[in-house]
């Protein structure tokens, strides 16, 4: 039997799908000697909606809900395709981070974190003396 060749594609190609609710928001990670600064585009959150935690093992944790919108009396959807779902991301930064030097922006739909790196001792150096 032989299949046309979009229709494998089509059936290769569809297990690659993912919800956009399960896979989240894309967010950047960027660092420097100093901090992370961290970007996660959320669109249609409010601030208050949003809970931002940092562990002592160095992870992250980002959540935010979106209230479902309020239809009014005799009013119906024709359509859906807005989330109302919750958004939660974790992930773990590799450098020591200072947790009481967290800072948090939430400015035109994106969560911007500063998160500054505990500084690495700079390593001593001394000159032991042979008898």
């Amino acid at each position: 039997m032989f299949m046309m060749p979009h229709k494998l594609l089509d059936d290769d190609f569809s297990r690659l799908a993912v919800n956009h609710q399960q896979q989240g928001y894309q967010l950047d990670i960027k660092e420097n000697d100093k901090q992370y600064t961290v970007l996660v585009d959320l669109p249609g959150y409010k601030k208050e909606n949003l809970n931002i935690e940092v562990t002592d093992d160095n992870m992250v944790h980002i959540h935010a809900k979106r209230d479902d919108a309020k239809t009014q009396e005799g009013e119906r959807y024709i359509a859906k395709e807005r989330s109302s779902a919750e958004f939660t991301r974790a992930f773990r930064l590799q450098s020591d981070i200072k947790h009481d030097e967290v800072k948090a922006i939430f400015e035109d739909g994106v969560l911007q974190l500063e998160i500054q790196k505990v500084e690495k001792p700079v390593p001593k150096r001394t000159k032991v003396q042979l008898k």
